[in-house]
């Protein structure tokens, strides 16, 4: 399925579909130039989406085994912050995620990450935060933050 522009709302299926997405929504004012697709160690790609808009941090639950996984260094700055459920406008809360990356300086470092998400119900797409990361992508930094999340974290 390609992606359709048709209605009001973006509709998309597949990682190539969030990258056209999040290049043209250009979160911050910067194209993305990579998206990385979100899966858990149990093999779930569907999410519940917590965000801290004040404070640019995010956390996703697993729809298959309930783990919690902070999104890239969100967990190093929480501080007991409060998070809100994201919801679709069709009010379901179970999204494919993807991690939206632009990058500088000949693509060796990420200098803006988004969540670029698809609703597993309609498939409407969205991004409900964008941050500055500053992480060359060679660190050990990069590859912690932007793996496969692992299913022994936070449970919650």
């Amino acid at each position: 399925m390609a992606i359709d522009k048709s209605g009001k709302w973006w509709k998309g299926a597949n990682a190539a579909d969030a990258l056209e997405y999040l290049i043209e929504l250009a979160p911050g004012g910067y194209a993305v130039d990579e998206v990385l697709p979100q899966s858990c160690e149990c093999g779930s790609t569907t999410f519940h989406v917590y965000r801290s808009g004040d404070d640019e941090l995010s956390y996703l639950v697993c729809c298959g085994c309930g783990s919690r996984s902070f999104v890239t260094d969100s967990e190093e700055h929480d501080d007991g912050h409060k998070y809100e459920l994201t919801k679709c406008p069709c009010k379901s809360t179970q999204s494919r995620v993807f991690l939206g990356v632009h990058s500088i300086h000949d693509k060796a470092v990420a200098n803006w990450i988004s969540i670029g998400v698809i609703c597993a119900k309609c498939g409407m797409l969205y991004s409900p935060l964008d941050w500055e990361f500053d992480t060359e992508k060679c660190e050990e930094s990069f590859a912690k933050h932007t793996r496969q999340l692992r299913r022994k974290m936070h449970r919650g």
